[in-house]
């Protein structure tokens, strides 16, 4: 029997179903021409309307009865009525509408190839889901955190110099209106970029910074799809809390149930694998990757120069008292 698949006015996937299921859910105006089958065997998804012709079931030629002309000949009986289907049986009548199955189990190797119907991308549920843990996610940040310190720096610096924050301008006039106002906006700046960038590319289709791709996570709500721009806003709101606790609001995505942080549980987001809540939840990835762990050992490395770089200037503050 032939199975297809179909979307609904939703844009989610519905199927399988057989071929009678697919015309009684057209004859009851579930299935419009313009909607979107797959079966096995086509290359992709088409509107009914291109296939309709190969499915519906051509009419079948009537012929008169024949008149028995002796006690020899059979004249062909009438067709019987229909029986009524049995109660255990399904009943395929241009009246009936076909209950369809959800497929929730991502990790059917036999599943139809999914669609994009509408804005939002298909979150497939069921499958196994690798959260990303504090170690990953350390990564991702320390990547965000390089590309913000450049643009922020990039931003900061014309600011200061256009207002003629140099020592000889300070020398001269002291501080001023200008000056104060070249300082609001150095400050301020970086940080409405840091809320743009973290809102802006948890709420796209990748659903990450590009700290986050690199490493191969991603931010989801509850249900596993995509957040809102305005909650991108009032996550990263909720960050800037997690960085006034002493880095504990951070420290608490190694020991969470689901690895999230305070900011996480603020917002109501999981941060998980990337192929987290797609068609290939095999292809997730529970280990930390080699580019994690380069990361990790360069910020190490980093933080290591950097103590025995203090030490050293505090031993020679020591030693010329």
């Amino acid at each position: 029997m032939t199975e297809w698949y179909y979307a609904d006015r939703q844009g989610q996937q519905r199927g399988p179903v057989q071929t009678q299921e697919l015309l009684a859910l057209r004859n009851a105006g579930q299935i419009a021409m313009d909607t979107l089958v797959w079966r096995n065997g086509m290359s992709g998804w088409q509107a009914f309307s291109t296939v309709a012709n190969d499915i519906v079931p051509p009419q079948p030629e009537t012929t008169p009865p024949m008149q028995g002309s002796s006690m020899y000949e059979m004249a062909t009986p009438a067709p019987a009525p229909a029986a009524p289907a049995p109660a255990a049986e399904a009943s395929y009548s241009m009246y009936d509408v076909a209950k369809p199955v959800v497929r929730d189990d991502a990790s059917d190797p036999y599943a139809a190839p999914r669609t994009q119907v509408g804005d939002n991308a298909v979150v497939v549920r069921g499958g196994h889901v690798v959260d990303a843990g504090f170690w990953k996610r350390t990564a991702a940040y320390m990547i965000d955190g390089l590309l913000l310190g450049i643009v922020g720096y990039a931003v900061q610096l014309p600011i200061l110099l256009g207002a003629g924050l140099t020592s000889g301008s300070l020398g001269r006039g002291g501080f001023s209106a200008g000056m104060g106002i070249a300082l609001t906006l150095a400050y301020l700046l970086p940080i409405a970029i840091q809320m743009m960038y973290y809102a802006w590319f948890h709420a796209s289709e990748h659903q990450a910074t590009l700290g986050k791709r690199a490493i191969g996570i991603k931010v989801t709500n509850m249900e596993g799809g995509r957040i809102s721009f305005a909650r991108g806003i009032g996550r990263y709101w909720a960050f800037m809390l997690s960085s006034f606790t002493f880095g504990i609001g951070f420290i608490m995505a190694a020991f969470t149930e689901r690895k999230q942080a305070l900011h996480d549980m603020i917002a109501s987001t999981y941060v998980v694998d990337k192929w987290a809540y797609t068609e290939h939840p095999e292809w997730q990835d529970e280990t930390l990757g080699t580019l994690t762990k380069i990361v990790l050992g360069l910020g190490l490395a980093l933080f290591m120069l950097g103590a025995l770089a203090m030490c050293a200037v505090i031993g020679a503050a020591l030693s010329h008292r």
